[in-house]
């Protein structure tokens, strides 16, 4: 879970920085937006990939203001969102591995129970042949 979770901040951070030189990204935003990176890589290596998600789409919102304020040019936007995108896909396989997979509760597809789950319905009959006494009584 560690190796994935450096791979993943590591495959963020360069997406980010291949461009800090360049104009295309603001320094600032540049930081901000590596600050959340290492957020979520020690997220999703601490074994929660679905808080790593939930993150990321802090990270991809934030990443959308940027952009739409001008602090991040819309090429240099559409390159971190792919890598947001292959992140993305990554941690939901991790989800995915560690949801438990729960088996369907047995029926009585025979129609011939009672009801209680073993299958017969033979005590059916007692219980009206009690209520006729019962009546009787009375």
């Amino acid at each position: 879970m560690k190796k994935l979770a450096r791979a993943l901040a590591v495959a963020l951070s360069l997406s980010l920085l291949a461009s800090c030189s360049a104009p295309s990204l603001d320094a600032t935003t540049s930081s901000a937006l590596q600050a959340s990176v290492v957020t979520i890589a020690n997220t999703a290596a601490a074994g929660d990939p679905a808080a790593a998600i939930v993150q990321l789409d802090g990270l991809e919102r934030d990443l959308l203001q940027a952009t739409a304020d001008g602090r991040v040019s819309s090429n240099r936007s559409a390159q971190i969102a792919a890598a947001i995108s292959l992140v993305r896909g990554d941690l939901q396989v991790l989800v995915a591995a560690q949801t438990p997979v729960v088996p369907p509760e047995p029926t009585d597809d025979d129609g011939n129970g009672n009801g209680n789950g073993n299958g017969n319905d033979k005590n059916k009959d007692k219980d009206k042949d009690k209520d006729k006494d019962k009546d009787k009584d009375d």
